[in-house]
């Protein structure tokens, strides 16, 4: 195809894959240039009044409510969102649970708080800490 004019009329040069003629080739009858169009993205939603009392409504209506479900129903980006909340103090963050405390973690003897309050003790006697 175009690979062997390109051999001829270039001899000194490196011969590129026969795949790289084929995307230029589409390229040309789909886009009518060499490569693809830039992709188009939306521009960044501004934060105006409107949108920072609209995302703060939502947050004081359901404080547990995350800043995808708030930027899916105010149609503003999650990011800006996350501003938005940030300039006003609040912070995003989700609780999880990693470690749960049972009633008998507080009946056994040697449970974390009386060895805690043991060293202490210790140091504030001997002014030494050991381990």
């Amino acid at each position: 195809m175009a690979r062997r004019p390109y051999e001829k009329r270039f001899p000194d040069r490196r011969v590129p894959d026969r795949k790289t003629f084929k995307n230029v080739n589409d390229n040309l009858w789909t886009y009518r240039s060499s490569t693809k169009p830039k992709r188009k993205r939306n521009k960044p939603v501004r934060r105006n009044a409107i949108n920072v009392n609209e995302v703060l409504a939502t947050v004081n209506g359901n404080p547990q409510i995350s800043t995808v479900t708030i930027s899916a129903a105010t149609n503003i980006s999650a990011t800006s969102v996350r501003r938005i909340l940030k300039e006003n103090g609040y912070h995003d963050y989700k609780m999880v649970l990693i470690q749960e405390l049972r009633p008998t973690d507080f009946e056994r003897p040697h449970s974390r708080n009386v060895c805690v309050a043991g060293k202490y003790s210790k140091f504030f006697t001997q002014n030494t800490l050991e381990q």
